[in-house]
Parts: C-alpha cells; sequence; structure tokens
C-alpha cells in the first residue's frame, strides 16, 4: 500500500493510502488530539474513521483537468486517472493550508527562491502556455493548481516572479492565455471589476505583458502576509465541500446547484445571510454577464487566520459567451432553466422562492444592475484604457455585453437603454 503524508507544518494532519480500491485518507491521532485542529473538509469531519468517496472528491478536485491534467501525466509518465501519482509530483503547494509530502518527516520552508527571468517565461508561455508544464515537471517544482485552465503558481514581489526551492507558500496565480481564446486575461480582468462595482468581492488581478503577451496575475486569497511572513489560509471549492468530483462540477451532470450551494452556506458560513446575498448576485452578474462557467469549483470557502468561514473572494469571471464555441448554457441553472439568454422573471422569483429569499428585493436589485450596468461598463472599459491602452477586444467585448443588457432589460420587461 503506498502512502502520502498531509501536513500543517509541523503537525500531521493525517495520511493518504492508495490501495486496489483507490484513495483514502485518515486523520492522525496527533491532528485529533491538536486543540486548533480545523477539517479539511466539510466532508471530511475530524474522526478516526477512514473516507474513501469524499477523499477521493476532495483530493482529487486539488488537482488539474483537461489538457493540463493530460500534458502532466504525459511528462511524469503516469496513467491519466492516477491522482495519488499526481499528487505525489505536485502536492507541497496546493490551493488552501495544508502540504502533501512523499515522506513522514515535517516539510521545511528553508530554501529560498530562484528568480525567473521574464524572458524565460515569454518562451514558456509562446506555446499555447505548454512551457508551464515544461517548468512543472524540468524544474521539479512541486505545486498543484485545480481547473483545466494552464496556470502557475509563483511568488511575485517587487515585480519580479520566483519559484520556491522549498515548501514555502506562492503568493500568486500566473495565468497565460489559452492559444484559442487569446483574450481571456482581457476578459477576466474585466469582469472582476464589473462584479467588484456591484459590490462583490473578487479576488485582486492585474494584467503583466510578458513578452508580446499578456497574463493575468491573481493574488492568492489563500495567503496572507503577518509579521512579515506569508501564511497559508485554508480553502475549499464547494465541489469538495459537497464531496463531488471534478468530473461532475456541472449541475447537468449532478453537480452543485444554486440551491446546493445555499445550502452549504447555511451550514457552514460564519455570515449565512451575507454570503447567500454575494451568491445571488453573483449568479444574477453571471446571467447579465454571459459568464456561463460559475460551476461549483469556481465557488470557494475561506478560512480566516481567527477560524471564521466565509465565501471566499469570486474568481474565474470570464464572459464566455463572447466565443461562439462555447455553450450558452449556464453551468448553475435558474429554477432549472440553463439557457443564460431566455431566463425570465418566473424563473427567477421560483428561485428566490426555492433560496428562502425576498422575490421583491432580488428582482428589484437585478432591475438595478441592468440599469447600471452601461455605466459600469463604460467606467471599468476606460479604467483599462488608463491602465494598459487601447485594444480591439475591449469594442467587441463592450458591444456584445449591451446586447445581453438590452436583452435582460426586455425579459424583465424594464425600458431598453
Amino acid at each position: 500500500m503506498s502512502r502520502l503524508w498531509v501536513w500543517f507544518p509541523p503537525h500531521l494532519i493525517g495520511t493518504i493510502e492508495q490501495d486496489d480500491d483507490g484513495l483514502s485518507f485518515t486523520y492522525s491521532k496527533e491532528w485529533m488530539n491538536y486543540e486548533k485542529a480545523f477539517r479539511l473538509s466539510y466532508s471530511l469531519p475530524i474522526t478516526n474513521s477512514k473516507y474513501t468517496k469524499e477523499a477521493g472528491a476532495f483530493f482529487g478536485n486539488l488537482l488539474p483537468e483537461g489538457n493540463a491534467r493530460d500534458a502532466l501525466c504525459r511528462r511524469f509518465g503516469i496513467s491519466i486517472d492516477n491522482d495519488f501519482e499526481l499528487l505525489a509530483r505536485i502536492g507541497e503547494d496546493c490551493a488552501g493550508a495544508f502540504i502533501i509530502t512523499k515522506h513522514s518527516k515535517p516539510p521545511t520552508e528553508a530554501g529560498g527562491v530562484e528568480e525567473i527571468e521574464r524572458e524565460t517565461l515569454a518562451e514558456w508561455l509562446k506555446n499555447d502556455s505548454s512551457g508551464l508544464i515544461d517548468l512543472q515537471v524540468k524544474g521539479d517544482l512541486r505545486l498543484s493548481l485545480a481547473g483545466a485552465q494552464n496556470k502557475l503558481p509563483v511568488i511575485y514581489k517587487d515585480g519580479k516572479f520566483f519559484k520556491p526551492l522549498s515548501s514555502q507558500p506562492t503568493t500568486h496565480i500566473l495565468k497565460p492565455a489559452p492559444k484559442s481564446f487569446k483574450n481571456i486575461p482581457l476578459n477576466e480582468w474585466i469582469n472582476s471589476k464589473v462584479y467588484a462595482a456591484f459590490g462583490l468581492k473578487t479576488a485582486n488581478s492585474e494584467l503583466i505583458k510578458i513578452g508580446a503577451r499578456y497574463a493575468l496575475l491573481v493574488e492568492r486569497y489563500d495567503r496572507v502576509k503577518i509579521n512579515g511572513k506569508w501564511i497559508r489560509l485554508h480553502q475549499e471549492d464547494f465541489c469538495q465541500a459537497l464531496a463531488i468530483t471534478y468530473k461532475k462540477k456541472y449541475e447537468q451532470e449532478n453537480g452543485p446547484s444554486l440551491t446546493n450551494c445555499q445550502e452549504l452556506l447555511d451550514f457552514r458560513s460564519d455570515d449565512t445571510a451575507e454570503d447567500t446575498d454575494y451568491l445571488i448576485k453573483w449568479q444574477i452578474l453571471n446571467v447579465l454577464i454571459g459568464n456561463c462557467d460559475g460551476h461549483g469549483k469556481n465557488l470557494s470557502l475561506l478560512r480566516d487566520h481567527d477560524g471564521n468561514w466565509r465565501l471566499a473572494p469570486f474568481y474565474d469571471l470570464v464572459a464566455t459567451t463572447l466565443y461562439p464555441r462555447l455553450t450558452k448554457n449556464l453551468a448553475m441553472s435558474v429554477n432549472g432553466q440553463y439557457d443564460s439568454g431566455t431566463i425570465h422573471p418566473t424563473n427567477w422569483r421560483k428561485q428566490f422562492e426555492i433560496l428562502k429569499v425576498s422575490p421583491t428585493h432580488y428582482m428589484k436589485a437585478i432591475e438595478k444592475m441592468i440599469e447600471g450596468m452601461p455605466d459600469v461598463l463604460e467606467k471599468v472599459l476606460n479604467d483599462y484604457q488608463e491602465k494598459y491602452g487601447t485594444n480591439p477586444f475591449l469594442a467587441d467585448y463592450k458591444a456584445h455585453q449591451l446586447r445581453i443588457v438590452r436583452r435582460n432589460a426586455q425579459l424583465i420587461k424594464l425600458d431598453s437603454k
């Protein structure tokens, strides 16, 4: 039987084991007796039980998906479905506050950093981000980020990029543009500002030009600097919390629904009312912006330094309907309606009733968002031009978004602008 160790240095949280039936996880006696212990997941209460299904979902959700996963497995020479070996190779800087190692000794953060020159990054980013996979393998970095998009965890300081030479935490995530969707970084930057303009907390980000291409540099919200030292904060996405595999992250695949997410907040959040309000407004904006990729892995719970659990800042906010090849169906429905272009007031009201919130209040919120969207778009796009200059994508984005505004105004029976 193979084994991995899970740490909250210097404490051993527990062990991951691999046998013929797959992954399992067991908490250590040390962790069970530790007065400041926290459960790794809502789906993994601190008991002496051996978790199997829940462990597979939780740890599997830490790993890359799609082409990024395929490329890593090919380079490492392991089978595509071998979560255990992937965790062993890239588990030292996962999302959250823990570290996974192949040895039974507590990991150390000693070892310093090594600068990654921009010229080197530019070279890595040329071929559809495959250079990031090269860095993972050839650079012997044990860093894991979930999701289908290639991305690189880095330490970013004073305008320079560094890779850790030990298990110290990274501070930022570098997200280059996929070859087929070259404007994704701009798209995500703009949307993060639009959502923030309507009062939602979003991950801090900036656009960084590396060679001839822009990448999005996102500040990790699961890291915080205390007394000059970066500290890991624990987090888990909603699929992890609900023990749902990443292969079923969309509601139509039996993944989390908006109702499931609200129920999780009821149990987990230390301010259910405010976080439910954020969740609902996030879904409203997903419809108004055309973000059809708001699935359960794009929502997370964050445990702050004092041990309080809250809905994490929103991330991966992309207006996907800009791209004709991508689906127009929402990742989470509004009362069973998935088509982002045909959400009617009846759908919204029934959904609000299911969530046990005021339909009148949130229908007014939708109307205010629709009315305010043109001004918000104008301000955000002007801010972009002041920071980064002009880009042809801005005109396409604005025209597309204003069409969505007019369509939703008509659906909600407002005067279109």
